[in-house]
């Protein structure tokens, strides 16, 4: 693995943390799993999840519609945030870490106070090698105030917190051009690329807005890699798994 790279971001959509009914934990054991290898690295990493709304509603046996309120949203994350954290503390107390929570409104990266805060704050956690999970505060994140989904938060904590790295997993090996996938990808546009149809409706990324992420992630002079939530984090870094990267601007990496 690249020397270079000191601190990673990982981002997990819904459809690769949650089933029709629960929590993937086959999926957080992973994440734990090679986070722990990662730290005796001398890496850190930081997760931004996705899930928590997804949850909500199986604990409420809500079915998903198009036409969801805000505040339904706004209750369904409510509710299932304690589940899906409580899987992560679950899953990396089996390898000695802690884990802590940050949630977080557009609001965090604009106001010069918020962002020291948050940097602040992260550093002492990297520090004591605790994993960071950071999620959108959907509970309280209005439509002015929200970043819309995680793709888009995690490639702003990419930059506001100088992450040399940003692996977006999802449930392809990457981006597919007619049907072949792209080792290095240098397009931003949705119309150069195969649809990424999800396994479920329920994620609010999509292709638009994975390139949106890739793209602010490049120009803050970052990696940005789409790989495959089924594969082993180290094995997607160290290229022995298909993905497709994004290099960073005027940049050889």
């Amino acid at each position: 693995m690249d020397e270079k790279i000191k601190s990673i971001l990982v981002k997990v959509g819904t459809a690769g943390v949650t089933t029709k009914n629960n929590i993937r934990r086959d999926v957080i054991e992973r994440l734990a799993n090679n986070c722990y290898k990662l730290l005796n690295l001398g890496k850190s990493v930081a997760i931004v999840t996705s899930g928590a709304i997804a949850l909500g509603r199986r604990e409420t046996n809500s079915k998903y519609r198009k036409n969801e309120s805000l505040r339904e949203k706004q209750r369904y994350a409510s509710i299932g945030q304690p589940f899906l954290m409580q899987a992560y503390r679950e899953g990396f107390k089996k390898y000695g870490i802690r884990v802590a929570q940050i949630l977080l409104t557009y609001n965090d990266f604009t106001d010069g106070e918020r962002l020291d805060n948050l940097k602040a704050t992260y550093d002492e956690l990297k520090k004591n090698k605790e994993v960071t999970i950071f999620n959108e505060n959907d509970a309280i994140a209005t439509k002015e105030i929200t970043f819309g989904d995680n793709d888009l938060l995690a490639a702003c904590l990419v930059k506001g917190l100088d992450i040399d790295l940003f692996l977006n997993l999802i449930v392809y090996d990457g981006l597919f051009r007619k049907g072949k996938i792209i080792d290095v990808a240098d397009s931003f546009n949705t119309a150069d690329y195969d649809t990424l149809e999800s396994e479920r409706k329920e994620g609010r990324g999509g292709l638009e807005s994975k390139l949106q992420a890739a793209n602010i992630t490049a120009n803050a002079g970052k990696i940005f890699i789409l790989g495959n939530v089924r594969y082993n984090l180290i094995e997607i870094l160290e290229g022995k798994k298909p993905s497709t990267k994004f290099l960073p601007y005027n940049k050889n990496v």
